[in-house]
């Protein structure tokens, strides 16, 4: 009795500790959220006048603007870590939190001059928008960590994971693998497959023709006519894949005529993606094609970054220009000037940029092999 109290308590623990780990991560964020509406209400109104302001007054505002920015880093650390906890298996939540950290810690430092008209901006003010980028660095490390999982989760899966449940087709459905033979190519025709029967290849017209049966539209678990004349010709054989009991060797009627069905191009492609054989050609090539995909998408973004100053200081360049031409506010020969990224904030915006447009690769990866059966 003890023991099986025991392994109770134990399982209720998980659920326990991501009720604590929720709450948790909602005061958290509830306390972010506070000090960031408290930080706005600053650069934006209350420390307008800080340069008129008594040197008392100045040093209580900026340590008070220091008791924030650690209030602010404790919430959003506290809250990142714990919604890593909660919504672990979610794939959205990395990208949240990294959009997140993003708008905080270098949307709002950039653009304040731009929203407010430009101009020369008070230590008050510049204090302020120091802590926004130190306060966003665990949350986007977080949410690269969340990021890198869901990438390697789809990795690991793939390596695994069945195009189709053999529950699901209804060609070939319960058939059993044998031994594949030898393979003459990367992706496997159907006669190299699992689901392939020996006693009926011999007989094949698409073994003997070296073909594959999704390219010719027709095979032994979907053609009677197939399955028929290799039941004729392999006396003493029951073959279970064929889709009428009658057709069996074990019951052939001799001088029976078989019914041809003419079936279109789009009924014959149905009928593929609805056979077992089919499905396992689809999950091989998901497993060639992953790591294509996942070093394509590296190799891209990685030539991207190497460049990627050079396009980002002529964007810039352009958003001044555009800025400078209709505000209303400021000197036009001056003009407003964008803080430019450095080499570090460079490489980590493009190392979570890749993590993100891998994932998003393999999901079309998979909708383009699994849901329409390219």
């Amino acid at each position: 009795m003890a023991r099986s109290e025991s392994n109770e308590s134990g399982g209720s623990f998980a659920p326990t500790l991501i009720a604590l780990a929720s709450l948790a991560m909602n005061g958290a964020f509830v306390i972010a959220g506070a000090v960031l509406a408290y930080l706005a209400f600053g650069l934006f109104y209350g420390l307008n006048d800080y340069a008129t302001w008594e040197a008392v007054r100045q040093k209580q505002m900026l340590s008070n603007l220091a008791l924030a920015g650690n209030a602010l880093s404790i919430g959003l650390a506290v809250g990142a870590l714990c919604a890593a906890l909660v919504f672990w298996w979610e794939e959205t939540a990395g990208y949240l939190l990294l959009v997140g950290s993003a708008i905080i810690g270098y949307g709002v430092p950039v653009f304040y001059p731009q929203i407010t008209g430009g101009g020369e901006v008070s230590r008050g003010v510049q204090f302020a928008l120091a802590l926004l980028p130190k306060a966003a660095v665990v949350p986007a490390a977080v949410g690269v960590v969340l990021v890198a999982r869901d990438v390697i989760a789809k990795f690991a899966m793939a390596l695994e994971r069945r195009s189709q449940d053999v529950g699901d087709v209804e060609l070939g459905k319960g058939a059993e693998k044998a031994n594949r033979p030898v393979r003459t190519s990367l992706l496997g025709k159907c006669w190299e497959g699992p689901y392939c029967r020996e006693f009926v290849r011999a007989h094949c017209p698409i073994f003997l023709k070296k073909a594959a049966c999704w390219k010719e539209r027709r095979g032994c678990y979907c053609e009677e006519e197939i399955v028929a004349t290799a039941s004729q010709k392999s006396k003493g054989l029951v073959l279970e894949m064929a889709p009428d009991s009658r057709y069996n060797s074990a019951n052939v009627t001799s001088g029976r005529t078989l019914r041809k069905v003419l079936l279109t191009d789009a009924q014959k492609a149905e009928r593929c993606r609805n056979c077992v054989i089919y499905n396992e050609h689809q999950r091989e090539k998901y497993a060639v094609f992953l790591p294509i995909v996942i070093g394509l998408v590296v190799v891209v973004c990685g030539l991207f970054a190497f460049t990627s100053r050079h396009y980002i200081g002529d964007a810039m360049t352009s958003i001044e220009a555009v800025i400078n031409r209709f505000s209303f506010t400021g000197d036009p020969k001056a003009g407003v000037k964008l803080t430019r990224p450095n080499d570090t904030a460079q490489w980590v915006v493009a190392g979570a940029l890749t993590l993100m447009l891998v994932s998003k690769a393999l999901q079309v990866l998979e909708w383009a092999v699994f849901e329409k059966k390219i």
